[in-house]
């Protein structure tokens, strides 16, 4: 799920290229069933751009023309099988001024040679504090969706490729841009960072940048002169 969702919402985007991908690079344009064999039921090694640690939380704030956005990403003990993968259910919810408005819960799985799979995704509406609605949901293997990559174990400069593919519906798709960013941000400075854009094959004008870091994973997104950034983790 990509923050642009709501923050298209406030702010005018800017354009972006026309995507081509180029024949000596990886992309993940064409749909393929997940091989469940590739997929060990524990991770022994998480990949360090986008660990899978469970009791992991994060905290990103963000001040936009609205306000103060919070966004709290916690990795789950919780499991559930897609396809004959034990996918990982990731937790996000979402505040503006301290009041709750969505929560998401993410599928990811990671494979042997170490490339993350973003497998499915449900989105609730929330009203006062109450889910009100399931806003999307989609899963690979239903209703023609497929699986895309959300991290490789070993990302290439100028990779593109399908984060996620439901026709019409969900079309996220990632750039690898740089691989090794200097990003500092509240909670700390980070070197030999992956930077990537994200856009909607559907709707392409709408894209935003983030930096993945060793170690701890996802620590910025930036959209325009707004920046969601990293500002606490904890376990438990």
């Amino acid at each position: 799920m990509r923050w642009t969702l709501f923050m298209a919402c406030l702010l005018v985007l800017a354009a972006c290229d026309t995507v081509r991908p180029h024949s000596d690079i990886e992309f993940f344009g064409t749909p393929v069933p997940l091989n469940a064999t590739q997929f060990p039921a524990t991770i022994e090694f998480s990949n360090p751009l986008f660990p899978l640690i469970p009791g992991t939380v994060k905290r990103f704030e963000s001040d936009t023309v609205d306000g103060q956005v919070l966004m709290v990403v916690e990795v789950t003990d919780d499991k559930r099988a897609i396809s004959g993968i034990n996918a990982t259910i990731v937790r996000e919810q979402e505040w503006l001024n301290g009041e709750r408005f969505e929560e998401s819960e993410i599928l990811y799985a990671q494979d042997v040679d170490g490339n993350v799979w973003y497998l499915g995704e449900v989105e609730w509406a929330i009203e006062n504090g109450v889910i009100v609605a399931k806003e999307e949901s989609w899963q690979t293997g239903q209703d023609g969706a497929s699986a895309g990559i959300i991290m490789w174990a070993k990302p290439k400069l100028g990779s593109i490729y399908y984060q996620e593919y439901l026709p019409g519906i969900a079309e996220d798709v990632g750039e690898v841009l740089s691989l090794n960013e200097i990003v500092d941000v509240q909670y700390a400075v980070f070197q030999n960072c992956i930077m990537t854009r994200e856009f909607s094959a559907i709707e392409p004008e709408e894209m935003e940048h983030k930096f993945f870091c060793p170690g701890i994973g996802h620590v910025l997104t930036t959209d325009g002169d707004t920046r969601l950034e990293l500002t606490e983790v904890s376990t438990h």
